[in-house]
């Protein structure tokens, strides 16, 4: 009982309007940079990679090029996921904050 009067508290309180109001506004934060990394990010270095095997395939361009390339394809992917397990993880503590799904 005493644990519940104590919740009930805390989420009335200034201090969890703030944490919440944080955790929106991160949450808000990285799900933009998930949505830049989708539209942006990851088609741009796409592109680079199809451009530098295609003319390694030719003869006029550079191995090395085509695999630091490749390299940055392979860790913006990374970034990306990161980005997306760090939303789902705000979403789960919102929801938890809460009380219901977000």
């Amino acid at each position: 009982l005493g644990s519940a009067r104590a919740k009930s508290a805390y989420t009335r309180s200034e201090a969890f309007t703030t944490e919440l109001d944080q955790l929106i506004v991160s949450l808000q934060a990285t799900d933009e940079q998930v949505r830049e990394y989708e539209r942006s990010v990851i088609p741009a270095v796409r592109e680079a990679v199809t451009l530098y095997d295609r003319q390694v395939r030719e003869g006029q361009g550079s191995v090395q090029q085509l695999w630091q390339t490749q390299r940055e394809l392979a860790d913006t992917s990374d970034r990306s996921i990161e980005l997306v397990v760090k939303a789902v993880a705000a979403r789960a503590e919102l929801s938890a904050l809460v009380g219901q799904d977000i």
